[in-house]
């Protein structure tokens, strides 16, 4: 189904940022209606065409959460994008759970916002089913016999063609994503997370609590601050938002950055090394390659007992190389193909390669140090 004649509703209590978002959708050709209050929406009729809503969650009298479960009451829910100020995991994961197509925290980038508007004008049901006589008149008997009717079970009964086919199919694969994608905020929010939030806690007591002039300070304050930043980024990952914090200029500057927050004061200090002459890169492939290169330092810094790491980035005519190489204890090759398929970083770094369509290789020995290669066409 097409954007023409498709029309997103905003409903945000706070004037400029209703108009905000109204302006930035109707700049992508896209035609809104605004509200101030959910009793205002509710009120309002509602034209039957291809539709969203973008619904602040903190509304006075009606929440955003209360009109969702209004307009749940009324049959198939209108896809709602759900932007806060103040969003945390379990706000989210009760969003996701109740049906919600997308939770967006403010301040938000706009693209992200608007693929979220598209997407989920896209998997609108224009509901072609309801409007034929007869398949509404089977539902309805299936429904009156006790009897439950998922949409995958719908889909087997009765047969549909076209778009109607395509849409229903769209929205069974958006209902599992949505699931899928709840039950591991859900899972991340009861483990990970609160074991994360629990060592911030303990991190700023002892900060707190450490005199300004003490050597362990600036590490305690350090580590409190990548705690931090963990916690933060991987929010944003579950909710699929791109981190905030602007990129780097330069793939070689990201881990000049990485290397001042991560290598400790005494020991192994890894360098960096450019060949040929920098230039930019896609930020997916930056961010990419750099993490994988990140993955492969701190497998480094952890295990391989190295008295010398590098770090290399080759600018070539046709491709961007990266190595990380170290002169630490290596492993044998037998080990290596092990690792390949069977540890989670290694086998993350070469689906991140795959995924820039890169080439990714490994080589090490024992006693010979170990050296990752990854290589992308530009």
């Amino acid at each position: 189904m097409g954007d023409a004649g498709a029309l997103v509703y905003v409903v945000d209590d706070d004037s400029s940022a209703r108009e905000g978002v109204a302006r930035l959708i109707r700049s992508a050709g896209l035609s809104t209606k605004t509200f101030a209050s959910g009793e205002e929406f509710l009120a309002a009729p509602r034209p039957k065409v291809p539709s969203c809503l973008v619904l602040d969650v903190n509304l006075p009298g009606v929440s955003g959460f209360d009109l969702q479960l209004e307009l749940g009451k009324s049959g198939p829910q209108l896809p709602i994008i759900f932007i806060t100020g103040d969003g945390d995991i379990p706000m989210a994961v009760r969003a996701l759970k109740a049906g919600a197509a997308n939770f967006l925290t403010k301040p938000f980038d706009d693209e992200n916002l608007l693929n979220a508007v598209r997407q989920s004008i896209s998997c609108y049901l224009d509901d072609e089913i309801r409007c034929e006589p007869s398949v509404g008149k089977m539902v309805g008997e299936s429904i009156a016999d006790g009897s439950t009717l998922s949409k995958a079970s719908f889909h087997t009964q009765f047969r549909l063609t076209g778009q109607g086919q395509a849409c229903l199919e769209h929205d069974i694969r958006l209902e599992e994503r949505s699931r899928e994608r709840a039950r591991i905020l859900h899972e991340l929010h009861d483990t990970l997370f609160q074991g994360f939030l629990g060592a911030s806690m303990l991190l700023h007591q002892a900060v707190e609590q450490t005199a300004a002039d003490s050597p362990s300070k600036p590490a305690l304050s350090t580590a409190l601050h990548l705690v931090s930043r963990a916690i933060d980024e991987g929010r944003a990952a579950v909710r699929g938002l791109h981190t905030p914090a602007p990129a780097p200029a330069s793939i070689e500057q990201a881990f000049s950055n990485l290397l001042d927050e991560v290598t400790p004061a005494r020991g192994v200090r890894p360098q960096v090394f450019v060949q040929g002459k920098t230039r930019a890169l896609h930020q997916v492939i930056q961010e990419q390659l750099f993490l994988i290169g990140r993955e492969a330092l701190m497998n480094a810094l952890r295990h391989s007992e190295a008295t010398k790491i590098e770090i290399e980035v080759q600018y070539l005519s046709s491709l961007v190389g990266l190595s990380v190489r170290d002169n630490g204890r290596g492993i044998n090759p037998e080990g290596v193909q092990k690792l390949k398929s069977s540890h989670w970083g290694l086998r993350g770094m070469r689906e991140r390669a795959e995924r820039i369509g890169a080439r990714f290789g490994i080589c090490s020995r024992p006693g010979e140090g170990t050296e990752v290669r990854v290589a992308v066409p530009v």
